[in-house]
């Protein structure tokens, strides 16, 4: 079980990929955790629990973990939703927190970096930040101005 962010038409929602492996990316595996846990809420009488849409949300709120997640599915299963919380197609992913308060990121990191980009490993370590606007879905493009020459766009 994971959990994904992924965009909806009325905006990004939370989704609960249920089975690992190539089956997983099927979208009969995914159920809108973001419907889900709302849904939970409101027959908890917690009806003023926000529709979460983002990761950083729901650890915020102190629900981000796996206890959380087996009340709602056991709930899911219990009121027999599961069927109407399925996606009916593959998402398109996005990033899990869409716009994280801080990055910090290490540069040359291993000495194989280093030499990819003609250095040698620094004695310590290069520690930088990035904007947060930095992080992007999978399907997402890296954005980047011509005239900026060679960018080192990196997957972490």
């Amino acid at each position: 079980m994971r959990l994904i962010r992924f965009a909806a038409a009325d905006g990004p929602r939370l989704g609960l990929v249920e089975e690992s492996g190539a089956a997983a990316e099927q979208s009969r595996n995914i159920l809108d955790f973001s419907q889900a846990l709302q849904v939970f809420s409101v027959a908890r009488a917690a009806n003023d629990t926000p529709f979460y849409r983002d990761c950083l949300e729901l650890a915020e709120d102190g629900l981000l973990n796996a206890d959380k997640a087996l009340q709602v599915l056991a709930f899911v299963k219990e009121h027999a939703l599961r069927p109407g919380l399925l996606l009916k197609e593959k998402p398109r992913l996005l990033s899990p927190i869409a716009r994280p308060l801080k990055i910090i990121a290490l540069g040359l990191n291993y000495a194989r970096h280093a030499q990819e980009t003609g250095r040698k490993p620094p004695a310590s370590p290069i520690i930088f930040g990035k904007a947060s606007t930095a992080v992007i879905g999978p399907e997402e493009p890296v954005v980047y101005k011509a005239e900026l020459g060679r960018v080192d766009p990196e997957v972490e």
